[in-house]
């Protein structure tokens, strides 16, 4: 038998003996972004702070110009589909507007791996010869600057979601106060729960309010692992050889509930995460049938987002 892995906490982090690439490669990212973690030092609250009010600032002067649409909106879509972006070639300088995963990402091995691949993709674009293999990683790593951009947003600093010890900044701050949220966009706006739960910063990042309150419930009831989680929602959406389509497709701005659609394989894997968001059908079924594709009739509720995250 072959020696395990140093690295691997256990048998499904190590790639000994893996015969699939493509599972190596997967293995191989998720222990060396753990590597990178452990060695980034968690900023300080005074630090922390400082830089969110920078941040909240410049939202609020961009808010003064663009008001909220409380119709969903494609304009900022990133994702090549030859109904919704035919007059939007996927160029090169297109791909790199995904700035939020050049702020997020600083793990050097998988960092140049997803340039590699954008660079790639945006070539045969480009010739018009794009490769539909290339979709659900385009779209994975849509979803991925999204979720970045929301940081940015919220003024986290990339060193607190990158630290397997970061906490919430809604936890620094304390309870709310009058008009304390009143410059972020309402989707992304903290609850109560957000202010007094312990939890790791990359749960703020989803601008659906009612799943952050369950995943909180979930893990102070401690029926949610939130590492698991995390890795399943976030971290998965840079593996760049899984042939699946993209469970979270981004067609709007990133901290607008209305762009974004969830796919059939996360209602059946976590539709107890997005219980009681009806808000969330309605968005995803407006992209769904911009497509021409059949309405989702109902969120699967009763399906466990503790276990069912195979």
């Amino acid at each position: 038998m072959e020696p395990r892995q140093v690295e691997a906490l256990d048998d499904e982090d190590d790639w000994t003996g893996v015969a699939s690439a493509a599972e190596r490669r997967r293995r191989q990212n998720r222990v060396h972004q753990r590597a990178y973690r452990r060695s980034i030092p968690q900023p300080s609250s005074s630090n922390v702070l400082s830089r969110q009010k920078r941040h909240l600032k410049r939202i609020a002067l961009n808010s003064a110009s663009t008001s909220a649409s409380a119709e969903p909106q494609a304009e900022t879509s990133l994702v090549p589909d030859a109904s919704l972006n035919a007059r939007r070639p996927m160029t090169l300088s297109r791909m790199q507007e995904m700035y939020g995963i050049y702020y997020l990402l600083r793990c050097a091995g998988i960092r140049e791996n997803v340039v590699e691949f954008l660079q790639r993709a945006s070539s045969n674009w480009n010739l018009r010869l794009p490769t539909p293999r290339d979709l659900p990683a385009l779209t994975r790593l849509n979803a991925f600057d999204a979720l970045a951009r929301n940081a940015l947003v919220l003024g986290i600093p990339v060193e607190l979601i990158e630290s397997d010890e970061g906490n919430s900044l809604f936890i620094h701050q304390g309870p709310a106060r009058p008009g304390s949220s009143e410059v972020l966009p309402p989707h992304l706006s903290p609850t109560a729960l957000q202010r007094t739960v312990k939890h790791h910063p990359w749960l703020d990042l989803f601008p659906i309010p009612k799943m952050r309150d369950n995943i909180l419930r979930g893990i102070r009831a401690g029926e949610i692992d939130e590492d698991e989680l995390c890795n399943a929602l976030v971290c998965d959406l840079l593996d760049l050889d899984s042939p699946s389509k993209s469970s979270l497709v981004i067609w709007g701005d990133a901290w607008d509930l209305n762009g974004w659609e969830l796919g059939p394989e996360f209602f059946r894997r976590w539709g107890g995460l997005v219980q009681g968001c009806p808000e969330v059908l309605v968005a995803t079924n407006y992209w769904r049938q911009k497509r021409g594709v059949g309405k989702i009739r109902e969120i699967n509720s009763g399906s466990s987002p503790a276990f069912n995250t195979t």
